[in-house]
């Protein structure tokens, strides 16, 4: 089900955020599920959305790897406030 609509207008509230991340980050966001990408079924945000029915968002910092720079992570932070307010 991970490549299915949620529908109830839930789709387009997501598809929103994340223009209004990439207008945060200038462009420098593209919003996707993360079935587009990786085949993840039951990960842990699943559950809170379908558990809570609230919106989940996983953030993600610079690096390429788990371990962020210091010097990104006030950055990345200010980036998403001004992107949900």
């Amino acid at each position: 089900d991970t490549t299915q609509s949620i529908g109830n207008g839930e789709d387009e509230k997501f598809e929103r955020l994340g223009r209004n991340v990439a207008v945060a980050t200038s462009g420098a966001y593209t919003g996707q599920a993360v079935a587009s990408f990786d085949p993840v079924f039951g990960a842990f945000d699943d559950y809170l959305y379908h558990t809570y029915q609230n919106p989940v968002l996983t953030i993600e910092v610079a690096g390429s790897d788990f371990v962020a720079p210091v010097s990104t992570i006030r950055t990345c932070g200010k980036e998403f406030f001004k992107a949900v307010t």
